[in-house]
């Protein structure tokens, strides 16, 4: 990431969801990477996502609707900080 951010290119990652200290996981931890937890529908962290002082954003990321593998019209309904963080 080190070459990105040299470029000026953002460097953005999901948080985790072990719902520990973000700054113990790779890439979370990167202090060049804007790091982003998970909210719920009441706009409080869900209950999985990684938190602390590496979390530098947080954004809805449970019961998020994505296409999904099966074809063009799939979907699939899921939680993670990867849905705060596509």
């Amino acid at each position: 990431s080190d070459l990105l951010v040299d470029a000026g290119v953002p460097v953005v990652v999901a948080a985790g969801n072990q719902g520990d200290d973000a700054c113990k996981y790779s890439p979370a931890s990167a202090p060049e990477a804007i790091t982003v937890g998970s909210t719920d529908e009441a706009d409080q962290a869900s209950a999985f996502t990684n938190y602390g002082s590496c979390v530098d954003v947080f954004a809805p990321g449970s019961y998020i609707k994505s296409a999904w593998v099966g074809g063009e019209d799939t979907s699939q309904t899921i939680s993670g900080t990867s849905m705060a963080c596509p």
